[in-house]
């Protein structure tokens, strides 16, 4: 009897230890101009804790300690982290498409073009840049043009741009809103030839005094620039470097 009268006393001490350790966290959630926002859910990080506000925005949980980090969130509310006590009020704002959070990974395609500038005039090539991002994901770009002519006045030849190509590829990087920041390495080759008496020299050395060799090249190309997203839009401005040239990229394609 008196084994088991100590055991009572045992467990009844654990369990008023174990309820004393208990907090209650208490809050609010409203909006921008102070209404409460029914229906929003209140997540602990880090812990199995969860609630959802009532009619009046007022919200409860029994948590293992007086302060806890949690994520709030609401339809058509910007999701909001914040520390959470007593009476803690959690303020939730109006999601945007500049402030709203990717909820899934997105796909695009875009229609792009490269301007160059050149002995031959400005080489155009069109082609398409396609990727994945969320918060990071990747893209893949490719670039071609064919021939067209010009003529250089002060040296009488044809210039002649053909094979121009280029491929590339690298990280896409989220910046914390519809803007994103992409990188990348990939090739390239480009070819300058001129016509004599009805024959083509490929331009790839100091022929005359004027010409010089960055003006055919194949190899290595850096691509560096910002992607934008607006509902199912996708727009793209960047720079494409190689040797001592460079080349300005455009883009715009769909979100999906």
């Amino acid at each position: 009897m008196y084994m088991k009268l100590k055991i009572l006393i045992f467990t009844f001490c654990l369990v008023s230890m174990d309820a004393m350790a208990q907090s209650t966290i208490t809050g609010q959630v409203v909006d921008k101009v102070g209404l409460p926002i029914s229906g929003a859910k209140v997540n602990a990080i880090g812990q199995p804790l969860s609630a959802t506000t009532a009619i009046d925005g007022h919200f409860q949980l029994e948590a293992p300690a007086p302060v806890i980090k949690a994520t709030i969130s609401a339809a058509g509310k910007a999701t909001a982290t914040q520390l959470l006590g007593q009476n803690t009020i959690v303020m939730l704002k109006d999601n945007t498409w500049w402030t709203e959070t990717p909820s899934r990974t997105r796909f695009f395609v875009n229609a792009n073009t490269t301007f160059e500038w050149s002995l031959s005039g400005i080489d155009q090539p069109y082609g398409v840049m396609a990727g994945f991002v969320k918060t990071y994901g990747g893209y893949v770009r490719f670039v071609a043009a064919g021939m067209h002519s010009t003529t250089n006045g002060s040296m009488g030849h044809y210039y002649n741009t053909r094979d121009y190509l280029a491929l590339s590829a690298g990280p896409v990087i989220r910046l914390g809103c519809p803007l994103h920041l992409y990188t990348g390495l990939g090739y390239v080759k480009k070819t300058l030839l001129y016509e004599s008496n009805g024959k083509y020299y490929k331009v790839d050395e100091k022929t005359d005094g004027d010409v010089y060799d960055s003006t055919s090249y194949s190899g290595l190309t850096i691509d560096l620039g910002l992607m934008m997203n607006y509902k199912h839009l996708n727009f793209n401005l960047g720079t494409t470097a190689y040797k001592y040239n460079f080349a300005v990229q455009v883009g715009v394609g769909v979100m999906f």
